[in-house]
């Protein structure tokens, strides 16, 4: 599973060159457990991310590494996601699913992740985006349900 994973990483970073946009990315949010235990944990973080838009056909492909205050203690994480964009406005929606790791507060963890989200172009080289991403962590032998809320801005090159 950790070679598949690391080919599957090493492949979206290589091929991010050879499809249509390129971007770097970065953002900000906060996230709730509306069901863990019956307890709603807050964790903001900050990401820093390389996509690129046309990456398998009609599907945007991005890696990302966020950092974090998670339950009170510092984490870090691994997203990769693949995103299908709809119109070709200067507002365009997006829907995708993709793959987290996170490592904080004394454990590992693995999430599946969803993507809503849109982008917001003001120039030919930015744009502003906004997601939310429903998610499923599953730590310890156990898992959570989270809501994320995020924003950030892209830089195209």
């Amino acid at each position: 599973m950790k070679k598949f994973v690391m080919v599957s990483i090493l492949a979206l970073m290589g091929s991010t060159l050879a499809a249509g946009k390129t971007y770097i990315l970065g953002g900000s949010g906060a996230d709730a457990n509306f069901v863990s235990n019956g307890k709603g944990a807050a964790a903001f973080s900050a990401s820093i991310g390389l996509g690129a838009e046309k990456f398998l056909g009609d599907f945007d492909g991005r890696l990302e590494a966020s950092f974090g205050v998670f339950g009170g203690s510092f984490g870090m994480g691994l997203n990769a996601d693949v995103l299908y964009p709809f119109g070709k406005s200067d507002v365009k929606p997006y829907i995708g699913a993709g793959l987290g790791f996170g490592i904080g507060n004394n454990s590992t963890s693995v999430m599946l992740r969803g993507v809503l989200g849109a982008d917001f172009e003001f120039t030919k080289t930015a744009s502003f985006f906004a997601e939310l991403e429903p998610n499923v962590v599953f730590v310890g032998g156990g898992n959570s349900v989270n809501l994320s809320g995020r924003f950030g801005l892209k830089v195209f090159f």
